[in-house]
C-alpha cells in the first residue's frame, strides 16, 4: 500500500469547510479585518449561548418549582412561601447569569469594533481527549482551540497533522476565522 501524498489544495478546503470561511474572508483577515459574514457567525454564535442559557434556566425553574411544590405538600408547608423563596433564589441566580452573559456580549462587540486578530504559524495537530464525553481540539504550534465534533471530522479528512500553516483568529474568544496551508 502507498503512503497517502498530502494534497495543499484538499487541506485548504477541508480548513474552509471545518472553520466555515471563504477565500474572501482569508483576505480580509490577511489584512487585518474581520469580515460581516464572520461578524454575523460570531453573532449567531453568541445568540445560540444565551439561547442555550436560557432553555437551561426554564429546565431548573420548572424543576425547582415542581420538586418545591411536592416537597411543601408532602412536608405540610406553605405552597406560597416555599415558591416565594423558590422566586427569590431563581431571581438572584438568573441576574448573575445575566450579568455574565452581558460581559460576554460587551467583549464581543468590542472585539468586533477593535478588529482584534491574531495569527499564528505553526504546525498543526488534532487531538481528541476522552474523558467522559469526548473534546476535541486543533493545535497550531502551543495554541489549542476548541473544535466540536463536526468541524474535527471535516478537518481529519484534509490530512492535516503535522502540516504548516498561518492561523488567524479572535484574540479575546479565541475563535478561528480562518487557516491556509504554508508552502
Amino acid at each position: 500500500m502507498q503512503p497517502e501524498t498530502f494534497n495543499p489544495g484538499a487541506a485548504n478546503a477541508a480548513l474552509q469547510a471545518g472553520f466555515h470561511f471563504t477565500p474572501a474572508d482569508l483576505r480580509a483577515n490577511q489584512q487585518g479585518r474581520i469580515t460581516e459574514r464572520q461578524e454575523r457567525r460570531m453573532r449567531e454564535q453568541h445568540q445560540d449561548t444565551i439561547r442555550l442559557t436560557r432553555e437551561f434556566f426554564s429546565f431548573i425553574m420548572i424543576i425547582g418549582y415542581l420538586g418545591s411544590g411536592a416537597a411543601a405538600l408532602t412536608e405540610g408547608l406553605s405552597l406560597l412561601e416555599m415558591w416565594g423563596w423558590v422566586s427569590f433564589g431563581f431571581l438572584c441566580f438568573s441576574g448573575f447569569a445575566w450579568a455574565i452573559i452581558f460581559f460576554d456580549r460587551r467583549q464581543l462587540e468590542r472585539t468586533l469594533r477593535d478588529g482584534d486578530l491574531a495569527q499564528i504559524r505553526g504546525s498543526l495537530r488534532l487531538v481528541m481527549r476522552q474523558n467522559k464525553t469526548p473534546s476535541y481540539y486543533f493545535s497550531v504550534g502551543a495554541h489549542e482551540f476548541s473544535i466540536d465534533h463536526a468541524a474535527y471530522t471535516r478537518l481529519k479528512r484534509g490530512n492535516l497533522d503535522g502540516q504548516q500553516a498561518l492561523v488567524y483568529y479572535t484574540r479575546r474568544w479565541r475563535w478561528v476565522l480562518s487557516a491556509a496551508i504554508e508552502g
